[in-house]
């Protein structure tokens, strides 16, 4: 099995460039903020214990956020896989470390996406979604036909919470806080790839794949 590991603060377009390995070269996406939201939607002790801390855009502890992807992993039938928020903290490398060791995970590569506060702050507070269907659209990038009305189900549009200027705003300093040594511990592993994100999709999938190509991931 091989693993890509996606890094960079909210906003930076991991989703985005992760769904193109999907479409693309048969990657599957695991997105732990996807995760995340589908337990509180479908989990009620999980929402009760967890819900007001994720609103205000703070993360879940080590231990608890491990036993969901541990959950979401044993799952998975792929041999290539996309990581999408984990790990964030060295701690949470290491716990990586010892997993794929579990798991028969081959090979880690590391894919670093550089984007500044501002361009995230945009980006995310441009997002709308349908709770209905749950169709993703942006103000800037992929507009509804309608105003404010989802396309596929006629549905109002709304902002999610985590997607508020505040919160991203939050998010962004968090991430900068608690997750930016680890950029620095593997780049001293020597797996890290660095593209900047304050680019268009197709520029840093283009970079994203030439990269793995020399690695022998795709």
């Amino acid at each position: 099995m091989i693993a890509i590991v996606l890094i960079g603060a909210p906003g930076a377009g991991k989703s985005s460039i992760a769904k193109l390995f999907v479409e693309r070269n048969g990657f599957e996406h695991i997105s732990t903020g996807d995760l995340i939201r589908e337990k509180l939607e479908k989990d009620v002790n999980f929402r009760e214990k967890y819900g007001a801390l994720i609103k205000k855009g703070l993360l879940l502890g080590d231990e608890k956020m491990l036993e969901i992807l541990i959950e979401r992993l044993k799952a998975s039938g792929k041999e290539r896989i996309i990581l999408d928020g984990y790990p964030r903290t060295i701690r949470q490398a290491h716990q990586l470390e010892e997993l794929a060791k579990e798991l028969g995970i081959e090979k880690l590569a590391v894919l670093y996406i550089k984007i500044d506060k501002s361009t995230a702050v945009t980006r995310l507070s441009s997002r709308r979604y349908c709770r209905k269907c749950g169709a993703i659209y942006n103000l800037l990038t992929k507009k509804p036909k309608h105003d404010m009305l989802c396309d596929e189900c006629g549905e109002k549009l709304e902002i999610r919470e985590d997607d508020k200027p505040e919160v991203v705003e939050k998010r962004f300093e968090e991430f900068m806080e608690k997750t930016k040594p680890l950029i620095e511990y593997y780049r001293s592993k020597g797996i890290l790839i660095e593209i900047d994100g304050n680019c268009e999709l197709e520029e840093c999938y283009a970079r994203a794949f030439n990269a793995f190509r020399e690695e022998g991931i795709v």
